[in-house]
């Protein structure tokens, strides 16, 4: 019987995948109104999610562009601390603190 061997590189995917995250940029934290989102890689947003410190959803906007620079209007929200979730087409998810004073 012949033995075959599988050999898994994770590092070269995980490379990848960071690379395409850490290209996209939201700021400026702390922000009073608006956020940019730098997308120097125009991978394929699909949403920005917000939710507020308890976990509640508060905006939910269907982006879908690789525009390299989108400004979102954040007016409506109180002062706080929220936390963002951009979504990719790829299935890619980045969540970061985002401080509104």
């Amino acid at each position: 019987m012949a033995t075959i061997t599988f050999t898994y590189n994770g590092s070269m995917l995980s490379n990848t995948v960071n690379e395409r995250l850490e290209a996209i940029r939201i700021f400026p934290n702390p922000t009073k109104s608006e956020i940019r989102i730098l997308n120097t890689k125009r991978v394929v947003i699909e949403t920005l999610k917000i939710y507020n410190i308890l976990g509640s959803l508060v905006k939910h906007i269907a982006v879908k562009s690789k525009e390299p620079d989108l400004k979102i209007d954040l007016t409506p929200l109180q002062k706080g601390v929220y936390l963002t979730k951009l979504e990719t087409t790829g299935g890619l998810i980045k969540t970061q603190k985002l401080i509104i004073r």
